[in-house]
């Protein structure tokens, strides 16, 4: 009998013996994480549909604390039980654990392949993995020994779940130690399996990706994930961009699915999205009556809540996790925060709502062309990617290349240097092609009698199809007739 992760070496703490206080908690959390790789972490808060859980700034700091100094700075990877409280309402967005950008949210599928009966779905679970489901069914069976010295074999719950994401994980690092969170994070999106595939809660958000309020992106899929991983380049660094929208004192529609909704847009430079938090301060006399969607730009809804029997008041400055959004673009357009009420005699006030999202910087303009259009071996060749490198041989280079919308690797037959005579003119006129969607170049037409002295041509545009500019500048009649003209392609940053 093995194990998901045979060899690996475990680290028990003991805590769940009486209760805590956020600083034991935040003490477990943080412990040795020089040592500790992967902190598997198979409990939480009451499942009980109830219960609103929100962590103490001390379990915030532990959990950043863990990602940017574990495991020598890659951090340590904390996997998370989503909870067992689906029969009874609860939702793993409820869980403050679970909604931590840092946790890796983990939902249990039976033995049919389908979300078991007590596992609780949410914007925030991240993958799921086999477990059990109803008495008599098959459970996961264990390493551990019973008394009669037959193996376990009824484990089960979303405790069971993620010890299993924990032991793929070990497997990851064991291929590729040099893995960061979010690569790992990721990686486990990527190579996901799609379950029950028949349900239509699955979506594919912009990027590719597919994801689930049951499942995450789907089942962990340990071959898979080994396999990425060991050609797996790093992300790049963390960045985040947030907007907030305070005193909004909306009223909530009673009853009405309509509801409130609010549109944030963030500034600042394109981000591909990882992470996103939203925030929102509710007065509400029954949240379990509540609804509250956030939407991306390019239409990936996370629901963070579902009506369900809490009677308890308010959502008072209480931060969402999701990760559906994966892969998309943060500031093409705007996110949507909606709040709708479930029941009628019900009021409530949409306070105040933020978001913010984490991810990491796209590179623009020639730098992504050179990402899109050479491999990561070739792009550390400056031989074949330098702005004046010409690796297809037809006269035009590089930086020409990307300007005139060539491809670098095939000799495409265009005019090298994009600029044309006019044929049938009565006076000389040159045209070329801008594409003024690309910022980061400046196209400078010049003319010279003599090739010695240069002076700047003035054109005009043309004619335009889409982002491209057909641009035009004509030489004025003078002595000498004798004229050279030649079109800079240079960048502008």
């Amino acid at each position: 009998m093995s194990g998901a992760a045979p060899r690996s070496q475990l680290v028990g703490l003991k805590l769940l013996t009486a209760d805590t206080t956020p600083a034991d908690d935040a003490a477990a959390i943080g412990w040795r994480t020089d040592v500790i790789d992967i902190s598997n972490n198979s409990w939480g808060e009451e499942d009980d549909g109830q219960t609103l859980f929100r962590p103490d700034d001390l379990l915030d700091s532990a959990f950043e604390a863990g990602v940017e100094n574990g495991r020598g700075g890659k951090g340590t990877i904390y996997v998370w039980s989503a909870g067992n409280g689906r029969d009874v309402g609860d939702y793993a967005n409820y869980d403050g654990f679970v909604n931590r950008p840092e946790t890796i949210g983990v939902g249990s599928i039976n033995f049919q392949g389908r979300q078991s009966w007590y596992s609780e779905s949410g914007a925030n679970v991240l993958i799921s993995a086999p477990s059990d489901a109803d008495d008599g069914e098959p459970g996961i069976t264990t390493t551990t020994l019973t008394s009669n010295g037959s193996y376990t074999d009824s484990f089960g719950g979303t405790s069971s779940a993620a010890p299993l994401v924990s032991g793929v994980i070990a497997l990851l690092l064991e291929s590729k130690p040099a893995l960061g969170w979010r690569d790992v994070q990721e990686i486990l999106i990527r190579s996901a399996r799609k379950v029950d595939s028949a349900n239509t809660g699955w979506i594919t958000n912009a990027a590719g990706f597919h994801f689930h309020h049951s499942y995450g992106a789907g089942m962990v899929d340990a071959a898979a994930a080994v396999a990425l991983a060991e050609s797996w380049n790093s992300l790049a660094t963390r960045e985040s961009r947030e907007v907030a929208l305070g005193a909004i004192n909306a009223g909530i529609p009673d009853g009405a699915s309509t509801g409130v909704s609010r549109s944030f847009d963030l500034d600042g430079d394109e981000l591909r999205v990882e992470h996103v938090l939203c925030a929102v301060d509710i007065d509400h006399v029954y949240r379990g009556d509540l609804v509250i969607t956030l939407t991306s730009p390019s239409g990936t809804v996370s629901q963070f809540s579902e009506v369900h029997g809490d009677d308890n008041e308010d959502y008072e400055n209480y931060t969402f996790l999701s990760v559906r959004h994966w892969g998309e673009m943060a500031t093409t357009g705007p996110w949507i925060v909606k709040v709708s009420g479930g029941e009628a005699g019900d009021s409530g006030v949409l306070r105040s709502a933020s978001i913010k999202v984490f991810g990491t910087a796209i590179a623009s303009g020639y730098d992504a062309w050179v990402g899109n259009s050479f491999s990561a071996s070739e792009q550390r060749n400056l031989s074949i990617v330098a702005r004046g490198a010409d690796p297809d041989r037809d006269g035009r280079k590089n930086l020409m290349e990307y300007a005139m919308r060539g491809n670098p690797r095939v000799p495409d037959g265009l005019t090298p240097n994009n600029l044309v005579p006019v044929a049938g003119a009565s006076v000389p006129t040159f045209r070329f092609i801008a594409d003024a969607a690309k910022h980061d170049l400046t196209y400078k037409l010049m003319h010279s009698t003599d090739l010695d002295e240069w002076s700047v041509l003035t054109p005009i545009v043309f004619e335009t199809n889409g982002t491209l500019e057909t641009r035009e500048a004509v030489l004025l009649p003078g002595k000498d007739r004798r004229s050279f003209v030649q079109l800079e392609v240079s960048r502008a940053n």
